[in-house]
Order: structure tokens, then C-alpha cells, then sequence
């Protein structure tokens, strides 16, 4: 079995911070010997995606749940026969390969039934009239396959009423044996008179020959005569195990599909007694069995978090899987973990700037284009350095990328900000959600966002119809505020706007008494807005 994944992913509408810092932490951490694999919640921004596209690095694909599904997971290979196997083989088949439940497929892997190790041993356990009814429906090839013998005749209208007598006496009511199977040893008088009885096969055990006189008696009488070397009691044993698995399959079968969860397939195995379901594919394809074994034993996706550290902000069903690391530059948001993990989580300016130190902590080189990533994904978080949240260390990581990219951190900022579209071109979904985060302020439910803005012209031309459809969203999600960040990309401020019950408050809070609605040197969400509403909520 290949290693297990380990997903770097960031927060919900990722920026360009949160993509960089997966895929540059995916990648040190494939150097250093971990299978890692870089993932994220949402598409690029625009100037993520050019930085991307400049660097020759591909998007990561979504990850948007931390619950497995059963693709995900360990699970038996697929014991997949058709209908025509006959019931010897199929117990065969179950013995050599301790698998508790054969499938029934058609010659394009669909389902068509399910044969269990009870349904096999059952065989046995059948009335009479059933039993019949079970050998009725063997077919003469199948006969030769499992008693491995030879025909001395073959008829090729073959019918049976399912009777199975051995040896039958001289004595014996001869119209019981009309149509039946009789298994005799090598004795001329018990084989004639099982043919002039109107037996529909005889089975010879013992000495391989046959007379003449018999031969044409048994053309005569239409009844094919198969010998083999079993004794007359392994013979009807076996006769048994001669129909084919259809006849005793379970058609009414529970399946999951690969793509359902591990967790409501457990609900839905709860109810039932079976011991193995099929699993298939979205084409129907039977691809795998699964039993409640393989539900109570899986190992969960374990997710490395970069870039955020709140539950609302994680992806879907995080409970249900094992964060084994978190590195960050925001607050700490009450994450709880089950078992001890190692956290990062700096007063810095960007995520990727802790991911270069990380890099020259254990000694990796850094590529040319990796450096380009790692220098945008600074720039873009700390407005090329100007939001109040850049440090030090910061300054002094672009300097370096700088020299490793071969580029400069303004020449590359203003090439992604020509990348970015301006906002009257961006529907309004786009700008809701390009860079949009949900935060818990004690009962309060918050949405922040930002967006790139130009000029107070640019803001105008869309704040009339946004704020509706922000006001909708609150409704729709239950927010109890939604702020948004129009933010000048030169760090001199952002054009606030606010929708909610405590829109006044918050206005007031950041604009003062001021009628524009320009908070001059305001661009940073997580150093000055963040703490600025939770002292409004208060």
C-alpha cells in the first residue's frame, strides 16, 4: 500500500497567502521525506493565479471536506464472478480467499447479486422440494466441470426434474426415477434399469468402461451417461454444488458508492446483518468490498493547516479528521485538538514568510521559481510591505527572495496587481468571496472580506448593487455582521463598508465622525480590523 497523503491546506476563499503557503510547505516537506500534497477550499484569486502561472506551479486541486470517503480508505479487493460459476467454485473461491461475500457482475462489471458464505453453506440445509428445484436448473457442462469425468453419451435437449437417487435396487418403483439424476456404480443391471426408468443422467462411478447393450440403450432413451472416478458419495455430494450462483444469489443487495462518506455508510451498515457490501464506482462498476472492519479501522485524512487556524475557517467535517500541525500568523482561535500537535504561529507578516525561514531551517535550497512564489505570497500579504503587520522578518525574507527570484518585490507586486480586475468587471459573488472569512466573536457570527480597490470611483460603481446582496447573504447565513475592506493596493487605506445591526457602531468605529467612508491607513484585517470589531461587539 502506497504512503498516506498528507494534506496542506489553507483557510476558506483562499488568497494568495494561504495558496502559496500550501504548496511551498507541500513541497519542503516532500524534500524532507513526508508525503505531502498541497490542497486548497476555493480557486486563485486573479493575482494568485498569474503568480502561479508565472512560476509554473499548478492550482492545488479542492479539498473540501476532512471526512473520508470510500475511495478513501482501506478496503478488500472485489471477488467478482458471474452468473454461470457454479456453486463448487464459488465456495472454492471463498475458502482459498477468506472473503465473506461474492459479487455478481455482468460482463460490464454491474452488479447483479450477492452470494454469501451462508447462502453457500445453506445449500445443504434446503427441503427437498427446493433442493429439487436447485438441481432442476444444472446444465450438463457444469456437471462435467465439477465431477471432472468424461461423457460416454450427451443429449442435447437435457432436462432434469432436480430428483437425485443412488444406486438404485431392481426393486425400486421405477417411475421415481423419470427425469431424475441416478448415480450408480459400474453395474450394467443398475444402469439399464435407470435408463428404461426414463433417467435423465446417469452418473457411473467406478471401473471406466461401458458396455455396448447400455451405450445404445441410453441413445435410445435420450439419457446422457458421465463417468468419473469419484465414489458414489462424493458424487452426491457434489451434484449439490453443480447449479450456478444465480439461482441462490440475493438480488436485493445494499451497495455504497465510492464517493459516499465513511460516516453515513457506518449509519447505513448499523441497520443491516450483511458482512460485506459492494462498493462502486460512479459508473456502477463493482470496485471493491467493504465490511464494517474496514469502518471501525481507517486511518483519517491528516491535514497540516497553513495560513488559519479557526474551525470556521477549516474545511468541512474537520472533526472527523487529524490535524497534525497548524502554521500561522493570526490570533488563536480556540482550535482544540484531541491529542498533542505542532503549532507555529507568529507575529509576522505572511504565512510564507514562515515557510522561507522553515526552508532555511533545514537546509533546502530554494529554486528560482519557488523563490518568485514565496516572494509573492509575502508582497500580497503585506501590501509589499506597508500593512502594519509586516516585521522584520518579513523585510528581511523579500530581500533575500529578491536575490533568489531575480526580481524585485515592487517590480513583482505591481505585475500582480495589474493582474487583479478591477471591480466594476467582477460579478458580485466574486467579490463577496474572493477573499472572505468567517469569525466567531462569542455568540456573534462575522463575515470580513477585502478587495483590491483603486479609487473611490471604483468602490462607488459597485457599493449600490453589492450591498444588497451582501444584506441577502446575512439573511441567508445568519451573519450577524458583515464588513467589507475596499483596500487601496499602495497601503494608503480602505473604503469601509458595513451591513447589519451594528453597522452604525462599526462605522463609527472605524471612520470616527466623518462623512466619507475612507479609513486612511486601514488595510489590515488581521492586526487592526479584527480587533476593532471584537472591541465594537463587546
Amino acid at each position: 500500500m502506497k504512503d498516506k497523503e498528507i494534506y496542506v491546506v489553507g483557510h476558506k476563499n483562499p488568497d494568495c497567502d494561504s495558496i502559496v503557503a500550501a504548496i511551498a510547505y507541500a513541497h519542503l516537506k516532500q524534500k524532507l521525506g513526508v508525503h505531502a500534497v498541497a490542497r486548497a477550499q476555493g480557486c486563485p484569486p486573479a493575482e494568485t493565479q498569474f503568480l502561479l502561472k508565472k512560476y509554473h506551479f499548478e492550482a492545488p486541486p479542492l479539498l473540501l471536506k476532512g471526512s473520508c470517503t470510500l475511495a478513501e480508505i482501506d478496503k478488500d479487493e472485489a471477488l467478482c464472478i458471474s452468473g454461470d460459476t457454479v456453486i463448487h467454485d464459488a465456495l472454492e473461491y471463498v475458502l482459498a480467499r477468506k472473503n465473506k461475500g461474492l459479487f455478481i457482475v455482468d460482463e460490464k462489471g454491474q452488479l447483479k447479486g450477492v452470494v454469501s458464505m451462508s447462502d453457500l453453506s445453506r445449500v445443504w440445509l434446503k427441503p427437498a422440494n427446493e433442493l429439487e428445484q436447485l438441481v432442476s436448473t444444472i446444465r450438463l457442462e457444469h456437471v462435467l466441470h465439477v465431477l471432472k469425468g468424461h461423457y460416454f453419451h450427451q443429449t442435447s435437449d437435457f432436462k432434469t426434474n432436480g430428483k437425485v437417487f443412488v444406486q438404485p435396487s431392481l426393486s425400486d418403483n421405477a417411475k421415481e426415477l423419470k427425469e431424475a439424476i441416478v448415480i450408480v456404480r459400474n453395474t450394467p443391471e443398475s444402469q439399464r434399469f435407470a435408463i428404461e426408468s426414463g433417467a435423465s443422467l446417469l452418473v457411473v462411478c467406478g471401473e471406466d468402461w461401458l458396455d455396448d447393450v447400455t451405450l445404445e440403450l441410453a441413445k435410445k432413451h435420450n439419457t446422457s451417461i458421465l463417468h468419473c472416478h469419484k465414489t458414489v458419495l462424493e458424487v452426491s455430494r457434489l451434484i449439490y454444488q453443480v447449479p450456478s450462483v444465480s439461482t441462490i444469489a440475493q438480488k436485493e443487495v445494499m451497495c455504497f458508492k465510492e464517493s459516499e462518506g465513511v460516516e453515513e455508510v457506518s449509519k447505513k451498515m448499523a441497520k443491516t446483518r450483511f458482512r460485506t457490501y459492494p462498493v462502486l464506482d460512479q459508473k456502477g462498476k463493482v470496485v471493491a468490498a467493504i465490511s464494517r472492519y474496514h469502518l471501525f479501522n481507517y486511518h483519517k485524512k491528516e491535514l497540516i493547516l497553513v495560513d488559519h487556524n479557526e474551525k470556521t475557517q477549516a474545511v468541512d467535517d474537520i472533526h472527523l479528521a487529524r490535524v497534525i500541525e497548524i502554521v500561522d500568523h493570526h490570533r488563536i482561535a480556540g482550535f482544540i485538538s484531541p491529542e498533542p500537535i505542532r503549532i507555529t504561529c507568529r507575529i509576522i507578516g505572511s504565512t510564507a514568510t514562515i515557510i522561507y525561514y522553515f526552508y532555511k531551517d533545514e537546509h533546502v535550497k530554494i529554486s528560482k521559481n519557488m523563490a518568485g512564489l514565496l516572494l509573492g505570497g509575502v508582497i500580497n500579504d503585506t501590501m509589499c510591505l506597508k500593512s502594519p503587520t509586516t516585521t522584520k522578518e518579513d523585510e528581511v525574507a523579500v530581500q533575500e527572495l529578491e536575490k533568489l527570484a531575480g526580481i524585485t518585490a515592487l517590480e513583482l507586486y505591481q505585475e500582480m496587481m495589474n493582474a487583479t480586475s478591477d471591480l466594476t468587471s467582477k460579478e458580485n459573488v466574486a467579490i463577496m468571496y474572493d477573499d472572505f472569512k468567517e469569525f466567531r466573536f462569542g455568540d456573534f457570527k462575522v463575515g470580513i472580506g477585502q478587495q483590491p480597490c483603486r479609487t473611490i470611483e471604483e468602490f462607488e460603481s459597485v457599493k449600490d448593487r453589492f450591498e444588497p446582496y451582501v444584506k441577502n447573504i446575512m439573511s441567508q447565513q445568519k451573519f450577524d455582521l458583515i464588513l467589507f475592506l475596499f483596500t487601496d493596493p499602495l497601503g494608503l487605506g480602505s473604503y469601509i463598508m458595513a451591513v447589519g445591526p451594528k453597522k452604525e457602531e462599526t462605522l463609527k468605529a472605524f471612520l470616527g465622525s466623518q462623512e466619507s467612508c475612507f479609513a486612511a491607513g486601514i488595510i489590515s484585517r488581521k492586526k487592526q480590523v479584527v480587533p476593532m470589531v471584537s472591541k465594537v461587539l463587546e
